[in-house]
């Protein structure tokens, strides 16, 4: 049948084996795979499948066909998990992506917020309070002027030329802000390339 049929030591058919369809299932497996060092490794987990077969070795039938069908289901295991591996790998990489962008959000939210303060901190006193009344604790017009025991114009006033001021400042140091997100744009973007 198979040559073997003599050999009744589980170690010597192996071997056997071996010799017999090493270069076969290696040739076999390098081209299906384009790869020799590839080759190498599927077919070392071929002959680990079969080598645990070995106690069953009788059961097999036809041994060429037997052989030769692990080495088909073990390339088409290694290019599904190859596949889920590209999968997950491009899943990270958009993760990664967007979790960069969140930092680059993160840090324009941080500036802004910074130049915010100091444009606040440009404003008079009086406008500066009126500015926070009206935004951070979120009083309308007429409370900041109960509040503030002023009219209703004069806070509506300096709300308006706070806004203004504001706007200013912003233009102003927009360039300096502008420059230093398109570095780190420039930065991150050169990291990710590598």
């Amino acid at each position: 049948m198979d040559g073997l049929s003599g050999i009744t030591n589980s170690e010597d058919r192996f071997k056997v084996l071996f010799t017999r369809f090493k270069r076969p299932i290696h040739d076999y497996v390098r081209a299906i795979t384009g790869s020799h060092e590839l080759a190498e490794e599927i077919t070392q987990e071929i002959f680990i499948r079969l080598w645990r077969k070995m106690d069953s070795y009788d059961e097999i039938e036809n041994i060429d066909f037997y052989i030769f069908r692990i080495a088909r289901n073990e390339c088409m295991r290694y290019f599904k998990k190859a596949s889920v591996e590209t999968n997950m790998l491009r899943e990270l990489q958009k993760r990664m992506t967007a979790e960069n962008n969140n930092v680059a959000d993160y840090i324009n939210y941080k500036e802004s917020e910074g130049l915010l303060d100091k444009a606040i901190a440009s404003l008079s006193p009086q406008r500066q309070k009126v500015y926070l009344l009206s935004r951070r604790q979120g009083l309308r017009i007429e409370e900041i002027a109960a509040e503030m025991q002023i009219s209703y114009n004069t806070v509506r006033n300096h709300l308006v030329e706070a806004l203004r001021q504001i706007r200013h400042y912003y233009i102003e140091h927009l360039s300096v802000a502008v420059l230093l997100i398109s570095q780190f744009f420039l930065i991150s973007c050169h990291l990710s390339n590598n």
